[in-house]
């Protein structure tokens, strides 16, 4: 029997691309190349992350984790003289990417032009640095590689020869693009950035063919930032004509966009070739694209201003012999694709990657491996070298170009901070994306401190705090700006009406985007939160005519179309529902509300195979949903399938009687939240072995079984209804076979430190003098594992609770456990039971 060949992939990159761009050209035979890898395989939407900042998101690609793990927050960086900003360099990467990893594992690979990937690291195969075929102030003669632009040294010369210098595109190449131009004058702006494009996109496709043909490689990967810088300069000329598009400059330069799209598929095509059958392919994009009425004629004067034309969905394609020939591959995230590569290959997938692995593209079923960290991989290996100042001011000059940086002048400390503040602002963003609200709120407070008045920042902090709930910071936040340059600014009505919809004052949010559409009718936004206001007020007639617009204007906007069914199922209108949630399916496949909303329908349609399809799919997104487990056990026994009812059915007991767990680091607070609950009136599960003493006047409130919880975990069987307490390193072994609530507590690990250095006796004073760093980086090692076991735990809902807003307001706290865990407590006894005067761990305390 022949062995099975090991698996090779190349991976494709197409910055920006856009299913909603490709299609239409696709059905007209304009791109035969993806379309045959289409049809041989699967394809999908790719869900991208927040903020949408290439570089950002290309590391996400490759690496499995977001901007606030990896360590890439945006263009720029710091100069290491500390006398200005360069161009963002992969040296700053915090984790290994995908081929760090493979070539761990002895892989060979070459990478070509990823974003950001100088200094080209000495990988096993060949590394082409983003920085290659870049400079403007090049002239096509003498045109050398910028100091380890590139890896091995052996290829510096031949890359050097395979660039492609704008001036070396003649106008029999560049034709194409302008079919219907008549003769272009050589100054044409247009017309040379399409040179520049062109000339760099050949130059990273001659690197890459050239590679895969000279060298030996398991994996490949190739990024070609050329297709966004297309879109970004010629999108709204691209048909439909908008109306700001003068009819000349239509004529002239309606073809480009689409000339490009042709162009990557010739290229699609030959890496195809190169690639042959055997190997795996993978294309991808970090992000969508306006389309039609959405393109935008001008950008306002904002750093990264081109990212307002970024969608939030890219495109997913590939084939290969291990993958399935799949018509639609649903629910994915650029966060899923180091995973599936990594599964590819049979490695195992590192815990503290957020994507999961695409199991329904494999043949076979894959063996499910983790790791906790890949921490003896380097996260980039590379000798440090430096390109000349005057390559980097040239870089630093085409990001300005593109209008992704403000023009810096590397003269003082003022404009450098400003400029570095916006990767802070991009890291707030990804935080906020991540759902990780405090951090978030942190960062936005710091740059807040040095530039109170940026709107950007203003209005993110908003919105921060209003996702997170925090209504004294996002409060405070609205009366600063009421007495500032923003007071008049219509975002500031826009986050109140948000606010009052955020409060259940519907007709007071109603009339405040009402405000806003008297002056901008045509923004789909306002017309949306206006339709949704009314029809939260109760009011689905006339919230009808606002969401009908909005879908209108704005299509691709998943909430328009889940509102919308809501307000014709109200009226009757049983299929026109079942076809807006099937809209907002399309958008967002990843979305539950949305398939249990359609099998509502279908149940009353009495198509019951189809219903059982939705939830199945609804409970896969959302396990711990009961209406959705309810309505799936109601067809299930309606399908007569009783041992599939069967199932459901312990799961809804295990739901509806929870186990509450209380967890964090020991002296975070966790006692604390044991006295609320009791004093709530809801049952603990604890036992009087450890009792009070002088460092916990009020109990400890546990159970000596959870310390054995690794070896014998049925007590959890008792412990269902009730709370019970598991510090954070015996939290991530909870078994499968229960649902639980978690109130995860947080503390400063510094109060942490001191709380359990007092038990031992000893001092503030002598523990500041020598204060364990080495502890507070294993218990912050400790805290963040348990929070990832939770979070990839599907039996596990996690509350985050801070010690500090405990204390500063007990009320709230209560309301929020309460609200939590379904539960009626007494909140008034809960909030008397938060003793204040407990705090007392601080390195200063006056006490000692």
């Amino acid at each position: 029997m022949k062995a099975e060949a090991p698996p090779r992939l190349l991976l494709i990159g197409w910055d920006g691309a856009d299913w909603r761009l490709l299609k239409p050209l696709m059905d007209k035979g304009l791109m035969p190349a993806l379309s045959q890898l289409v049809a041989e395989g699967f394809s999908g939407k790719l869900a991208s992350c927040e903020p949408m900042i290439s570089p950002m998101l290309w590391t996400s690609i490759a690496t499995g984790v977001r901007a606030y793990q990896h360590g890439i927050h945006g263009f720029i960086e710091a100069r290491p003289e500390g006398d200005g900003v360069r161009p963002i360099r992969g040296s700053q990467r915090n984790v290994p990417a995908v081929w760090n990893i493979l070539n761990a594992h002895q892989k060979h690979t070459h990478v070509v032009g990823w974003w950001p990937s100088y200094p080209a690291e000495q990988v096993q195969g060949v590394m082409v640095s983003n920085f290659y075929a870049m400079p403007e102030h090049q002239t096509q003669e003498g045109w050398p590689l910028m100091p380890e632009a590139a890896h091995p040294l052996d290829l510096q010369e031949i890359l050097a020869q395979l660039q492609v210098h704008p001036t070396e595109l003649t106008d029999q190449i560049l034709r194409p693009f302008f079919p219907d131009a008549g003769i272009l004058e050589p100054q044409d702006e247009v017309l040379q950035s399409v040179a520049k494009i062109l000339a760099h996109t050949v130059s990273v496709h001659n690197a890459i063919t050239y590679a895969m043909e000279e060298r030996p490689w398991d994996f490949a990967a190739v990024y070609y930032n050329g297709f966004d810088h297309f879109l970004h300069l010629a999108n709204r000329f691209h048909p439909p004509q908008l109306d700001a598009v003068s009819d000349t400059d239509f004529k002239k330069y309606h073809y480009i966009v689409t000339a490009a799209c042709r162009f990557f598929d010739m290229m699609l095509e030959r890496l195809l070739q190169l690639a042959g059958p055997e190997t795996h392919v993978l294309l991808v994009s970090d992000h969508g694209f306006d389309t039609d009425q959405q393109r935008k004629p001008f950008l306002p004067l904002t750093p990264g201003a081109p990212a307002l034309e970024h969608q939030p969905y890219g495109i997913v394609a590939g084939r290969g012999p291990n993958w399935q020939n799949l018509s639609q591959l649903h629910g994915a995230s650029l966060l899923d694709v180091t995973p599936t590569i990594l599964a590819l290959f049979g490695l195992p997938i590192g815990t503290y990657m957020e994507g999961r692995v695409w199991e329904e593209i494999f043949k076979q079923t894959q063996p499910s491996q983790s790791i906790p960290t890949y921490k003896y991989v380097p996260a980039y290996a590379h000798p440090g070298a430096q390109p000349s100042q005057n390559d980097a001011d040239a870089l630093l000059h085409q990001l300005e170009n593109l209008g992704y940086i403000e023009p810096i002048k590397n003269e003082g400390t003022a404009a450098m901070e400003a400029a570095l503040r916006e990767n802070q602002f991009y890291l707030a963003a990804a935080y906020l994306d991540g759902r990780k609200y405090p951090e978030s709120i942190a960062v936005l407070r710091e740059i807040l401190q040095q530039a109170p008045l940026v709107p950007r920042y203003c209005f993110l902090m908003l919105h921060a705090t209003l996702q997170a709930g925090d209504v004294e910071q996002f409060l405070t936040t609205l009366q600063r700006l009421e007495g500032t340059s923003l007071a008049e600014d219509p975002r500031m009505l826009y986050y109140k009406s948000l606010w009052h919809l955020n409060q259940r004052a519907f007709h007071q949010a109603f009339d405040g985007f009402a405000q806003l559409l008297s002056k901008h009718a045509d923004r789909p936004v306002l017309l949306y939160q206006a339709g949704h206001a009314l029809l939260e007020a109760g009011a689905p007639a006339e919230a009808k005519e606002y969401l009908e617009k909005a879908a209108a204007l704005r299509p691709g906007h998943a909430p328009t179309w889940l509102d919308l069914g809501a307000v014709y199922l109200q009226n009757g209108q049983l299929e026109e529902a079942l076809g807006a949630y099937f809209e907002a399916i399309e958008i967002n496949f990843a979305w539950p509300q949305a398939h249990h909303k359609a099998a509502q329908i279908l149940v009353m349609l009495e198509e019951f195979a189809a219903a059982r399809t939705a939830l199945e799919v609804a409970r896969r997104f959302d396990p711990q949903n009961l209406e959705i487990l309810l309505l799936l056990k109601s067809v299930y026994h309606q399908l007569q399938l009783s041992n599939e009812a069967q199932e459901v059915a312990l799961r809804i007991e295990n739901l509806q009687n929870p186990v509450v767990v209380v967890s964090g680091l020991p002296r975070s607070g966790t006692s604390m939240c044991m006295q609320m609950l009791v004093a709530g009136g809801l049952p603990v599960f604890s036992d009087a072995i450890r009792p009070q003493d002088a460092h916990n006047q009020f109990g400890y409130w546990e159970h000596e079984a959870v310390k054995r919880m690794h070896v014998d975990a049925r007590f959890l069987e008792q412990a269902r209804g009730k709370a019970v307490k598991i510090v954070a390193p015996l939290v991530e072994k909870i078994p499968s076979n229960h649902c639980y609530k978690v109130i995860y507590m947080q503390r400063p690990t510094a109060e942490v430190i001191v709380s359990q250095e007092k038990m031992r006796g000893l001092k503030p004073s002598a523990i500041a003098t020598a204060f364990p760093f080495a502890m507070a980086m294993k218990l912050d090692a400790a805290n963040q594992n348990a929070l990832k076991a939770l979070e990839k735990n599907p039996q596990v809902q996690v509350m985050q609770l801070q010690y500090h807003e405990v204390l500063e307001s007990p009320e709230q706290a209560a309301k929020k456990i309460a609200a939590f865990l379904g539960a009626s407590l007494n909140l008034e006894a809960m909030a008397a039971a938060v003793k204040k005067n407990s705090y007392r761990s601080r390195l200063t305390d006056p006490k000692n």
